[in-house]
C-alpha cells in the first residue's frame, strides 16, 4: 500500500462509517519510500484492530476497528508481518481474522519459524488481551524446529525480535518460566521509539517514531543496561530508552481456560508435508495451542496423521471440528477416542478421513445407540469421501438410513455419495427431511418471535404476501422444537 492510500484508508476508518468487513494486502514498499512507509502502514494497522489515535488521543475502539479482518501476506515482507501481528495482539475490536499466503516458497526455513512465532505471540500466547476470537490461516507445513520456535514464544511470552534470533533447545524449555516475559512499561506520549529491522540482527535502524500517547508497552527484553526491547502495536519491536519509563510492573496475565479473550476457533490450512513424522509434529503443535479451542477446522496435503485421542487431549473444550484431506492414524477407534476424551463434539465434518467402508459403518453404529457419548451430544454431522479415500457404498447408506430412525439429536446431516446411490436412496433420505424431532432447540426471546410471526399477519394483502418457503422458515425460527434437515450430495 502507498503511503496516500493507508492515509486515506485510516481517515476512512475513523470516519464513524460501520464496517463489518475490511480486506487488504500488505506489499513491500520500494526502496525510495521504505522508512517513511513505516509510520502510515503502523497507524493504519492499529487503526484497523481497533486502536487508532486521533489528535494525539485514542479514540473509541468502535469507531476506528473492524469486526472481520481479510489480510492478504502473499507479498509482505519481514517488518511489515511483524508490525500486523504486533496489531493483532493487541487488537481491541477485531473478532474475526482471515490470513492468506502468510508464507511464501522463496521463504527459509529461518523465515518460516520466525513467522510462525510472531504468529504465535498475536494469537496463541496464555496471557493476552486481543479480541480475536476466530482465525483462519493458510500456512506452510509444520516441522519440528517450528514447534519448537512456537513453544518458546508462547512459553516466554516473547516474539523474536530479528529473523536470527537463535531458538532454544528441547532440554532448555524447562527453565523457559525464568526468562518469561510478563512485565510492561508505561512511557508517555512524545517518547521516542527506535524501530528494530527484523532483518538487521535486532540493531536499531533509521526509522523513529514518537509515542502519540501516554501508553503502558510490552517488554520483551531487558537485558541491555542502557534499552528495553517492547513491543508497539502496529509496528513490531522498537527499542526505547530504560530512563523513559515511568514505571514497570507486572501486566501481564494468565489468560484462563474459560476467559473471554483469546483464540476460541482456528480453521487451519497446512501445505504439503512429506516426512513420516507429520502426526507426531502436529499432535505437538496442538499441545501449544489447543486448549481454549472450541471450534477446529484442519485442512492438509501430505502426511499428518492424527488420532482422535491427540485431538481430544489437546483440545478439551471442543464442541465443533472439521477434518479434511487428514489422515487419521486409527480410524477405527475414532468414536472410542471421542469417549475417552472430554469434548462433547455438537458439530463434526469429515472430508477423506477414512480409509475403509468398515470404518464408516462403525462410525454409523456408534451414533445410532442412544447410549453413546458421541450421539447424546452430536447434532450436526457432514461425512463424504473420494477416490483418493473412501466413498461411501451401499452397506453405508444402509447404515446411515437405519441410525435416522434411532437418532433423534441430530438436525443437520449432509452425506456425499456417487450418483447412482442418490439416485437409489433419494426417497428414504427425504423421509427423514423436516422431521420433528423430541428436542428443544436454543430459543428465541419472545420479543424476536413476535417479530418473526408479526411478518405472517396481513399476508392476505398484496403487498405483504408471502410465498409457502418463507413462511417455513419464519415459523421455523419462531418455533420451539427442532426439526432435522438431511442433505445428499454428490463426491467429487
Amino acid at each position: 500500500m502507498s503511503w496516500s492510500l493507508t492515509q486515506r484508508l485510516t481517515s476512512l476508518l475513523t470516519s464513524g462509517l460501520p464496517f463489518s468487513l475490511f480486506a487488504f494486502s500488505l506489499k513491500k514498499p520500494t526502496e525510495e519510500n521504505y522508512e517513511g512507509m513505516r509510520e502510515y502502514v503502523g497507524r493504519f494497522l492499529r487503526t484497523v484492530c481497533g486502536q487508532a489515535p486521533r489528535d494525539g488521543h485514542f479514540v473509541d475502539a468502535k469507531q476506528g476497528g473492524v469486526k472481520m479482518l481479510s489480510v492478504g501476506c502473499h507479498d509482505c515482507d519481514e517488518w511489515q508481518f511483524a508490525a500486523l501481528c504486533s496489531a493483532i495482539g493487541s487488537a481491541s475490536v477485531t473478532k474475526r481474522l482471515a490470513l492468506y499466503g502468510v508464507y511464501s516458497r522463496s521463504d527459509t526455513a529461518e523465515v518460516r519459524r520466525w513467522k510462525w512465532q510472531w504468529l504465535a505471540y498475536a494469537l496463541f500466547r496464555t496471557s493476552t488481551d486481543s479480541s480475536v476470537q476466530r482465525a483462519l490461516i493458510t500456512a506452510h507445513h509444520l516441522t519440528h524446529e517450528v514447534t519448537l520456535a512456537i513453544a518458546v514464544a508462547i512459553h516466554s511470552n516473547s516474539p523474536p525480535a530479528t529473523v536470527s534470533a537463535e531458538i532454544v533447545r528441547d532440554e532448555s524449555l524447562l527453565n523457559l518460566d525464568a526468562w518469561r516475559h510478563d512485565t510492561s512499561g508505561y512511557f508517555v506520549k512524545d517518547t521516542e521509539l527506535k524501530l528494530l529491522d527484523p532483518t538487521q540482527g535486532g540493531n536499531g535502524g533509521s526509522a523513529s517514531i514518537l509515542l502519540e500517547e501516554d501508553s503502558w508497552l510490552h517488554i520483551v527484553n531487558d537485558d541491555d543496561d542502557d534499552n528495553f526491547n517492547v513491543v508497539v502495536p502496529g509496528f513490531g519491536i522498537a527499542r526505547v530508552d530504560k530512563f523513559c519509563a515511568t514505571q514497570v510492573e507486572r501486566r501481564q496475565h494468565q489468560t484462563t481456560d474459560t476467559a473471554s479473550c483469546g483464540l476460541k476457533a482456528l480453521n487451519l490450512g497446512l501445505g504439503y508435508h512429506s516426512g513420516d513424522d507429520g502426526g507426531e509434529v502436529f499432535a505437538d503443535f496442538l499441545q501449544l495451542i489447543g486448549r481454549r479451542l472450541q471450534s477446529l477446522g484442519l485442512y492438509a496435503m501430505g502426511s499428518y496423521p492424527i488420532s482422535m485421542a491427540s485431538i481430544g487431549q489437546a483440545c478439551p473444550q471442543l464442541t465443533d471440528l472439521v477434518i479434511q484431506d487428514m489422515e487419521l492414524s486409527n480410524p477405527s477407534a475414532f468414536c472410542l477416542d471421542v469417549e475417552r476424551s472430554h469434548c462433547k463434539l455438537k458439530c463434526l465434518r469429515l472430508v477423506n478421513a477414512f480409509s475403509s467402508n468398515d470404518q464408516i459403518t462403525r462410525f454409523a453404529q456408534t451414533i445410532a445407540t442412544s447410549s453413546s457419548h458421541m450421539a447424546q451430544h452430536l447434532t450436526e454431522l457432514g461425512i463424504s469421501g473420494s477416490e483418493a479415500s473412501c466413498r461411501l457404498d451401499e452397506t453405508n447408506v444402509q447404515t446411515f438410513l437405519s441410525m435416522l430412525q434411532t437418532n433423534h439429536k441430530l438436525t443437520y446431516v449432509s452425506l456425499g455419495m456417487n450418483v447412482e446411490l442418490q439416485t437409489l436412496h433419494d426417497e428414504n433420505f427425504r423421509r427423514h427431511h423436516g422431521e420433528p424431532l423430541p428436542i428443544v432447540k436454543d430459543k428465541l426471546p419472545t420479543v424476536n418471535k413476535l417479530a418473526f410471526l408479526s411478518a405472517v399477519r396481513g399476508r392476505q394483502q398484496a403487498t405483504t404476501e408471502l410465498d409457502d418457503g418463507v413462511l417455513t422458515h419464519i415459523l421455523g425460527f419462531a418455533a420451539n422444537c427442532a426439526t432435522r434437515a438431511v442433505r445428499i450430495h454428490y463426491d467429487d
